[in-house]
């Protein structure tokens, strides 16, 4: 490589190890010309910098982190759209490169803590690729879903309120502590505090949730601090979330092999909220969208409203 190019290389040094970086030298420098070079090297940087994490090593979080980031940033005009999807293909690309080597046993470089978070789960996370009629639960569905998790899951019943009425991502649920919630002194409602862009927001959680809430912390194993579990457990925590989720979906709709995810369910909070007139912005804003950009691919769903016969959802028109 050029010594431009090496430079913008070294970079990389800031977050990665010596292990990741004999990997991703010898994968840029297979290709052609410069400018695939530069344009590899500034994806990965940039993936790097988002996730603080060596490559090699980024959790589900940090996964969840960058695929958020890219989307706010295309929302915001920060970033092309273009550029994020070939950012995503060239990551991709590296680590199924790994993957592809391990399976052939040509494997010795490769260090024993390597994870791939980032093909196995994006397509979970990414927003953009998922907003679709079939792959987004109506009311009807939720209903039932909600009614199930009632009967057999609390802890995922709490997620996917979560998710479903405050618009939580899989991320924010993962992370809350139990000092977020607090209780107003004046009329005793529940609110929890998130902290997104570098901002504190308090968002009102709903009485019966408040009360799911309070009752799985009676019950369950102090996590210390933390909802749910420790930062150190969470990824297994989300993917065997995700899994009970999946099994839930296969209960509930048995043989019709439809499965959502708890970014899915919060797209149909979005959707159903837009279709009921709440305005886009306030849903962008409740969202932690900066722009109504992706509201509006929400709307395009255009949620089907007039369910009759819920036992565990209540719709109040604006």
């Amino acid at each position: 490589m050029t010594e431009k190019l090496l430079s913008s290389f070294d970079r990389l040094k800031e977050y990665n190890s010596e292990d990741t970086l004999l990997l991703l030298l010898p994968f840029v420098e297979k290709l052609k010309n410069d400018k695939d070079k530069s344009e590899y090297i500034s994806a990965f940087f940039n993936y790097c910098s988002v996730t603080h994490s060596d490559i090699l090593s980024a959790s589900i979080r940090s996964v969840d982190h960058y695929f958020t980031v890219m989307s706010e940033r295309v929302h915001d005009g920060r970033c092309a759209d273009s550029t994020r999807r070939k950012h995503r293909k060239i990551i991709t690309a590296f680590y199924n490169d790994l993957d592809r080597r391990i399976e052939a046993g040509d494997d010795e470089s490769i260090p024993l803590y390597y994870v791939n978070n980032f093909t196995r789960f994006s397509h979970d996370y990414y927003e953009e690729d998922k907003i679709r009629r079939d792959k987004t639960p109506e009311i009807s569905d939720m209903d039932k879903l909600i009614g199930e998790a009632k009967v057999k899951d609390k802890e995922l019943l709490i997620a996917i309120l979560l998710a479903y009425q405050l618009y939580l991502r899989t991320s924010e649920i993962a992370s809350l502590k139990v000092s977020d919630f607090g209780y107003n002194s004046d009329d005793e409602s529940c609110f929890v505090t998130l902290h997104r862009s570098k901002q504190s927001v308090n968002l009102l959680v709903p009485k019966e949730l408040a009360a799911y809430i309070d009752g799985y912390l009676a019950h369950s194993e102090s996590q210390g601090n933390y909802l749910f579990c420790p930062p150190e457990k969470a990824d297994a925590w989300t993917r065997g979330l995700q899994i009970r989720l999946k099994n839930l979906c296969a209960r509930v709709f048995p043989g019709q092999n439809r499965t959502y995810t708890l970014n899915s369910i919060r797209n149909a909070a979005g959707s159903t909220a837009v279709t009921l007139g709440l305005p886009e912005g306030d849903v962008a804003e409740a969202m932690g969208y900066k722009s109504n950009r992706h509201i509006r691919r929400l709307s395009s769903l255009k949620a089907d409203v007039t369910a009759k016969g819920l036992l565990n959802i209540r719709i109040i028109e604006t």
